[in-house]
């Protein structure tokens, strides 16, 4: 134990899906790890379903619904928390998509697992930014609200009771918007992404199809 933010479960950057996802390929026996013996693809099958149920437990509920889950975790409660200053309890966007996508790999998906990803998809439709246009400005990508805007993109960061987007800056103080947050603080960090937009549409039919196989037979 280091203390501090060390210490949770991290969800940012894709830390603790990853291993989420190594050990659903070593407990699927994949090619890449037939060395291994059944002993050992036990025991990740049983750290995988343990992490799933870790993962369903930390689903945030706003206003008596499942929402998307928060970059850090403490440990020990399972209760949001933060790290460093840009990096506030908040929902993470980009971080709820990739586990929505994870738990599509779950076969046979039990059905609170099923629950969880339909409350995920949800989650990230109902907060996904429409109405802006892309444009170029001083060779730079710049996005404007348009009447005609048709890009989709979502925000790095969601307030944890409502879902509004936020955006925290170096000075550790959270803003209610991007410019705002931009006219104070020094940027290099992305705060909107369009990757969940493939899981939420493409992902989404795949897994669909998937129930549909199974529940067949």
């Amino acid at each position: 134990m280091e203390g501090g933010y060390h210490d949770d479960i991290t969800f940012n950057d894709d830390a603790m899906t990853h291993i989420l996802e190594l050990l659903h390929t070593i407990a699927s026996n994949e090619h890449e790890f037939v060395f291994l013996d059944e002993p050992q693809r036990q025991q990740a099958a049983e750290a995988l379903a343990r992490g799933v149920q870790c993962v369903l437990k930390m689903q945030i509920v706003q206003a008596g619904r499942k929402s998307g889950w928060c970059s850090q975790f403490d440990a020990l409660t399972l209760q949001p928390s933060s790290a460093r200053k840009m990096e506030p309890a908040t929902l993470g966007g980009p971080e709820s998509a990739h586990i929505v996508q994870f738990l599509m790999t779950v076969t046979n998906p039990a059905p609170e697992v099923v629950a969880c990803i339909e409350s995920g998809l949800q989650w990230l439709e109902a907060v996904k930014l429409t109405g802006e246009s892309r444009t170029n400005a001083k060779g730079k990508k710049v996005f404007e609200i348009t009447t005609t805007g048709s890009e989709i993109r979502w925000a790095r960061f969601y307030n944890l009771t409502n879902s509004h987007p936020v955006f925290p800056g170096r000075d550790g103080i959270l803003y209610d918007t991007f410019e705002a947050m931009a006219a104070k603080n020094k940027l290099g960090y992305d705060y909107y992404t369009s990757l969940p937009g493939s899981i939420v549409n493409n992902g989404q039919k795949k897994w669909r199809k998937m129930l549909a196989s199974q529940s067949k037979k």
